[in-house]
């Protein structure tokens, strides 16, 4: 009974400090690239006024103009739901997933219309004529912070709300949810959303950085719903619930 009791003990305390390990918490590594995206739009800031000049042109991507013209509409609400409804209809296994999809869009898209609401940032197509040209500063595309409290302000309106890019949030989100779903598509989806920014810098309406920091919010907004965030946790529980639900009864359990 001694050696039994001995034997049991070391098992014990074998396994004791086993158990109190902390789980170590895991952090999606695409936030690092959120990060980085962030980071890059400020060094874009440098090539902001001569890509856009050129731009300006029409000679810069001028046989790339209606192709990317076609995908711009993945970055906008009408395209998205195009795509989820086809999607619904064809992949009806996979609709319980469409929900998350359909969030992690939305997510990227109004958080980007948030931030417009704070900087003032007049768009490379809203300056009159060639005003474009003009510009000796980087900075002098800028008009403020917080437009809409300051007093007699005329930076407001749509034109001045180049900053960030909400058709890039929404495409990259878009993408990530895509992804998740179906991830052999990933560098598919990945291309659909780069081309959705080269549009917006191609039509005149954002500068690069403005891309680059939409690309950011989208990419965040999205992993939002994904890992092991609280949303993302309610999603996998209702994603499981309704995969219990839909799922073929047997001969027995019918009967």
């Amino acid at each position: 009974m001694y050696g039994l009791t001995r034997t049991a003990n070391s098992i014990l305390s074998a396994t004791g400090p086993a158990q109190r390990v902390r789980p170590r918490i895991q952090i999606d590594r695409r936030y690092w690239i959120a990060g980085l995206l962030t980071l890059l739009a400020g060094f874009a800031l440098v090539i902001d006024l001569p890509v856009s000049q050129w731009m300006h042109t029409r000679q810069g991507l001028k046989g790339l103009h209606q192709p990317l013209q076609v995908v711009e509409a993945l970055g906008d609400s009408v395209g998205v739901a195009i795509v989820l409804i086809t999607l619904s209809l064809v992949a009806v296994s996979r609709r319980r997933e469409l929900l998350r999809v359909f969030f992690s869009v939305l997510a990227g898209g109004l958080l980007a219309d948030v931030v417009k609401f704070f900087v003032a940032r007049l768009r490379p197509r809203s300056f009159p004529g060639d005003g474009l040209f003009q510009v000796e500063s980087v900075t002098d595309t800028f008009y403020g912070w917080l437009p809409f409290l300051q007093s007699g302000a005329v930076a407001v309106g749509s034109k001045y709300q180049s900053f960030p890019s909400a058709h890039t949030a929404t495409g990259v989100a878009f993408a990530v949810a895509l992804t998740r779903m179906y991830p052999l598509g990933w560098w598919w989806f990945s291309f659909l959303a780069a081309m959705i920014a080269l549009q917006r810098v191609e039509t005149g309406a954002h500068y690069v950085s403005d891309t680059c920091f939409g690309a950011a919010i989208g990419l965040v907004a999205a992993l939002t719903f994904q890992g092991g965030t609280p949303w993302s946790k309610w999603f996998d529980k209702h994603e499981n619930l309704n995969a219990v639900e839909d799922a073929p009864q047997s001969r027995f359990q019918m009967e």
